[in-house]
Order: structure tokens, then sequence, then C-alpha cells
């Protein structure tokens, strides 16, 4: 049973149409970034993957970004898009033995 984080909007942006028809209360799926753009909501969660990520960085659609840094180290070649030092700070969160958990905001 999927489900999303409580109290935040959650958008899925994808190519899969088989996922549009699907009954996620929680979840809304579309398209593309557009119509993303039109969507008036002051707590919206992107989940998608580093092309995403970085299609809304670049089109200025971010103000917070919640990143986690797991500890461990995993094969990969896909990583989340460099995050532009101008206009961002950032503080970090929370530190466990597991995680480091990062706010970055816009100044």
């Amino acid at each position: 049973d999927r489900k999303a984080l409580p109290d935040r909007y959650n958008i899925v942006i994808t190519r899969n149409a088989d996922l549009y028809n699907k009954e996620y209360s929680d979840i809304d799926f579309v398209s593309s970034i557009n119509i993303v753009k039109n969507i008036k909501n002051s707590n919206i969660f992107v989940i998608g993957g580093a092309e995403i990520y970085k299609e809304f960085l670049v089109a200025n659609l971010v103000d917070r970004i919640y990143i986690t840094k797991v500890n461990a180290i995993y094969d990969g070649d896909i990583y989340f898009p460099i995050i532009p030092q101008k206009n961002w700070s950032f503080l970090q969160d929370k530190t466990t033995e597991l995680y480091t958990r990062y706010l970055y905001y816009k100044d």
C-alpha cells in the first residue's frame, strides 16, 4: 500500500500514462513541469528523479530543498543536481550515526 507523506501536496511527474489511472488520493500524477507551475500551494513536495529535480531548479520553482545524506557508500551513476551556491543557504538540521539531514533555502 503506497502512501505519501502527510500534510503535503505530493506530485509525480511521469511519462508513464498507466499511473494516471491509479487511485491515490494523496498523490497527483502529471505529465509536465508546466502543469505544476499553475498549482497554488505553498507546500508542494515533488517526487521524482535527478532530471525532474534539475528542471525545478532551472525553472526557479524551488525555495526550499530537504536533503538527507545517508552515511553509507552505494554504487550509482545518478546524483541530485548541484545546488547553486548563489542565493542559497543551508542549515544542518539533524545528524545521527546513520544520516545527516539538511535544509537548503533561498536567501
